[in-house]
């Protein structure tokens, strides 16, 4: 089961710099965008917590 952990937080591991880069344009900051990266950090660590 842990390595099942290791791969759902590897998928999160590449969400939330995608999701800083699209959160952050010359126009301003997309929080909708800022707040996925938060939630991928999140979820990423919990994983490798929990492998």
């Amino acid at each position: 089961m842990a390595w099942v952990y290791l791969i759902i937080a590897g998928v999160f591991e590449w969400g939330w710099p995608v999701g800083l880069k699209l959160g952050l344009s010359d126009a301003g900051l997309r929080w909708g965008w800022i707040a996925f990266s938060i939630l991928c950090m999140t979820a990423s660590g919990a994983l490798l917590l929990l492998a």
